[in-house]
């Protein structure tokens, strides 16, 4: 009589590694700093106020508040990524 294995259930989102989710979490998130009005705010600031990326942590929170010790984090990365490239643009226009 042949014996069969069980099947593991296949991964969800939820049960991949945190630094996998956090990399997929950050890899969602498309700054939108193109728009000529969303320009003129960022040239007009000290420091760009990141509303895109509460907005989108608000919602993936939302989404998925079982990880938002993830969500924290990468909001946190696309923050600094936004502040980074603010100053590299300012910068390049000065």
């Amino acid at each position: 009589m042949a014996t069969t294995k069980p099947t593991e259930p296949a991964p969800t989102f939820l049960t991949l590694p945190c630094e996998l989710r956090q990399q997929i979490l950050l890899d969602s998130y498309t700054p939108q700093i193109n728009a000529d009005w969303e320009q003129a705010l960022w040239e007009h600031s000290e420091e760009p106020q990141n509303t895109q990326v509460k907005g989108w942590t608000s919602v993936l929170m939302s989404a998925f508040p079982t990880i938002k010790d993830d969500i924290s984090y990468v909001g946190d990365i696309a923050s600094i990524r936004s502040v980074v490239e603010f100053r590299a643009t300012r910068k390049a226009r000065s």
